[in-house]
């Protein structure tokens, strides 16, 4: 069985909540040194794939809830193998927006930005508009992130940005958002500098745009 391949397995395994094949795969990937951050990205795409059931009704909020245990099992044993790069003296305050408590997609970015060797300043879930705010300027963040899995939540990634914006904080402090029903075209809408649809690819803008 090719990396690939074993990539492909994880991402079932995290599908069908099955933890003890899940938990299995990520200990092969660490003994065959096949790369933390496909892993990590193959448990995103898995969980994607888990809330799009569920939106369309073919999944429970049961099953959303094991497939989160299955991918956290796996990120305990992937997380201490990433190879953290040099340090980056930048700061970035992440969070999910407040009404929202799904959590999974910030973690996964958060555990990714940590190992590019950022600073991440991690607020939680259902984060008030009010604190990424306050947080921003008590740490003189270099950016905000922000995470939503809900479209009746997007309308709080606005706000901040507004409000960012109105106190001159942006756009030197850069404004990024993500999750399912945020696209490109919203992002602009509201002032975003960074936008993406995986953790590793929004890293790499993170490094162009705070570099």
């Amino acid at each position: 069985m090719n990396s690939s391949e074993i990539l492909e397995k994880l991402k079932k395994a995290v599908i069908d909540f099955d933890e003890r094949e899940a938990v299995e795969t990520a200990e092969k990937i660490v003994e065959q040194k096949i790369d933390i951050a496909a892993a990590i990205e193959a448990l995103r795409e898995g969980m994607i794939e888990v809330a799009k059931r569920y939106e369309n009704k073919e999944a429970f909020m049961s099953e959303i809830l094991l497939s989160s245990e299955t991918m956290y099992a796996c990120l305990e044993i992937l997380e201490p193998h990433i190879k953290i790069g040099k340090r980056i003296p930048k700061k970035i305050v992440i969070g999910t927006v407040e009404g929202d408590v799904h959590d999974i997609g910030k973690n996964i970015l958060k555990t990714m930005l940590t190992a590019a060797g950022f600073k991440v300043v991690d607020l939680g879930r259902d984060v008030p508009v009010e604190k990424f705010v306050s947080e921003v300027e008590e740490h003189g963040a270099d950016a905000v992130a922000m995470s939503t899995l809900m479209t009746t939540t997007m309308a709080n990634m606005e706000r901040v940005a507004n409000i960012l914006y109105e106190k001159g904080l942006a756009p030197r402090v850069k404004i990024a958002v993500g999750g399912a029903p945020v696209s490109g075209e919203y992002a602009d809408d509201i002032g975003a500098h960074i936008y993406s649809t995986n953790a590793i690819e929004a890293v790499d803008f993170f490094k162009k745009v705070l570099g």
